[in-house]
């Protein structure tokens, strides 16, 4: 295709070209936005809420967290007592999970002052992972807020 076609229609590259660069491809801000958060993996509590009541088919409102906590350890309890084992959650690239949604997870998954556990979670993750949990178990002060979340 010449030069004098692709000035007609206001074009730089050939869009029918196989050689034609990623930077010529028109990517809305919608679908940015949606790749950011997929290549990013930060959830909050609403949607790590969201995804548990869908895993273990639990209709669960964000909105409602004590609500929520409660169905899901109900459902849990429920399958212990029947079955006497324990669901698995895998947590594949766990460094990402955010310090609020790993806190979240460790209480959910208890009972009894920490002496019975509801749900075995085994998470899945790089070196990052262990620097993340040391700095979750090391102890914080009030006037030290962790640098990764806001005051």
């Amino acid at each position: 295709m010449n030069q004098n076609l692709l000035a007609l229609y206001g074009l730089k590259w050939n869009p029918f070209s196989p050689e034609l660069p990623t930077e010529a491809i028109h990517v809305p801000a919608k679908i940015e936005n949606f790749c950011w958060r997929i290549e990013h993996a930060q959830s909050n509590l609403a949607d790590f809420y969201r995804e548990m009541g869908d895993i273990f088919a639990v209709p669960l409102r964000p909105h409602n967290r004590w609500g929520g906590f409660k169905a899901l350890r109900e459902v849990w309890f429920a399958h212990l007592e029947t079955t006497r084992r324990r669901a698995i959650l895998l947590i594949d690239e766990a460094q990402e999970m955010s310090p609020a949604v790993l806190c979240e997870l460790r209480l959910l998954t208890s009972a009894r002052f920490d002496s019975q556990s509801l749900l075995c979670v085994v998470l899945a993750g790089d070196a990052r992972l262990i620097e993340k949990l040391r700095r979750l178990a090391q102890p914080r002060f009030f006037a030290d807020p962790p640098d990764d979340e806001p005051f």
